[in-house]
C-alpha cells in the first residue's frame, strides 16, 4: 500500500465533487492505495450533504453574481471556493490510526498534520473543533470528512488569494451555537497571500508520508474512477433535487461524516 498523489488540473465544481465522491467509492471497495489529491474549483458554493440551503446561502447574491450552488457527500458548513481557495483531500482507512478511531479521531488526525505543516512553514496557527484552523482570531482553513466502509474522505480548504467579498455575500450569517451540527458557524477569515502552493503541496506530502510511515508516488486517474465520477457528475451532483434537499430527498445513505 502506498500513496497516490494527484494535482488537478480539472476547476469544475461539479467535476470536483463527483471525483471526490468516486475516489472514496473505489477506495474502499478496492483496499487499494491511500489517495492525495490537491484541487480547485472556480467561484461557487458548496453545502454539506445534510444542511437547508435556503439557511446557508445568499441565493439572489450568487444568482446575480453567476455563483453555482452545490452540494458535497461531506457533512460540515457552507464554503464560498474560488481558484484562490486551494483544497487538499485525503482517503484512508481507520486502520492505519492507533487505538480505535472514529470520524472524529480522524477528522483531529487531519487537521493536526495541516497545523504542522503551516507550523513548519513560519506560522503561528491554532485549531478550532477538529475542523478549523485559524492565524490569530482570522480562519484560514475548514474541513470536513466522510466514511465509508472503514475509509476516510477528509477535504480541507485553504484560503489564499480568495474572494473575501464573494465569500462573505454569498454565505448568510451563520449560528455561533456550537451544538447545532448542521449549521454553518460564522468566523471572520483571511487569506495566506504570500504561502507559495508548491511549499504547501510538498510539505503536506512529505509530513502525511512520514506521520503514516507510508511512500508516495504522483499517478493519475483510473478509467473506473473517472467513468464512476461522469456517472455521478450526471446522475447525483447536477441535478436540482440533490443540490436543494440533499439526502433527505434523493438518496438514503449509510455512511459516518462529521
Amino acid at each position: 500500500m502506498s500513496i497516490r498523489r494527484f494535482i488537478s488540473e480539472n476547476n469544475d465544481p461539479y467535476h470536483n465533487l463527483a471525483l471526490e465522491h468516486s475516489l472514496l467509492d473505489r477506495a474502499a471497495a478496492t483496499r487499494d492505495d491511500l489517495l492525495l489529491r490537491f484541487w480547485k474549483n472556480s467561484s461557487s458554493v458548496v453545502i454539506g450533504r445534510v444542511q437547508d440551503l435556503r439557511k446557508e446561502v445568499n441565493i439572489k447574491y450568487c444568482e446575480t453574481h453567476n455563483i453555482p450552488i452545490l452540494r458535497r457527500i461531506s457533512g460540515g458548513g457552507a464554503v464560498y471556493h474560488d481558484l484562490g481557495n486551494l483544497n487538499t483531500s485525503l482517503i484512508f482507512p481507520l486502520s492505519l490510526l492507533p487505538g480505535h478511531p472514529d470520524v472524529q479521531t480522524a477528522a483531529a488526525f487531519c487537521t493536526n498534520i495541516l497545523v504542522q505543516v503551516l507550523q513548519s512553514l513560519g506560522y503561528r496557527v491554532t485549531t478550532e473543533a477538529d475542523t478549523n484552523i485559524f492565524l490569530g482570531d482570522q480562519k484560514i482553513s475548514g474541513s470536513a470528512g466522510h466514511l465509508k466502509q472503514g475509509w476516510f474522505l477528509h477535504h480541507a480548504t485553504l484560503l489564499l488569494q480568495a474572494d473575501l467579498g464573494h465569500l462573505e455575500g454569498s454565505l448568510l450569517a451563520r449560528t455561533s451555537n456550537p451544538d447545532d451540527r448542521k449549521a454553518s458557524r460564522y468566523f471572520p477569515t483571511t487569506n495566506l497571500e504570500d504561502l507559495s502552493e508548491i511549499d504547501w503541496i510538498g510539505r503536506v506530502t512529505e509530513i502525511i508520508s512520514s506521520e503514516l510511515n507510508i511512500s508516495w508516488a504522483d499517478d493519475s486517474l483510473r478509467a473506473d474512477e473517472v467513468k464512476y465520477a461522469n456517472q455521478l457528475h450526471d446522475k447525483l451532483y447536477t441535478q436540482d433535487q440533490w443540490i436543494n434537499f440533499g439526502k433527505r430527498k434523493l438518496i438514503h445513505w449509510n455512511d459516518a461524516d462529521h
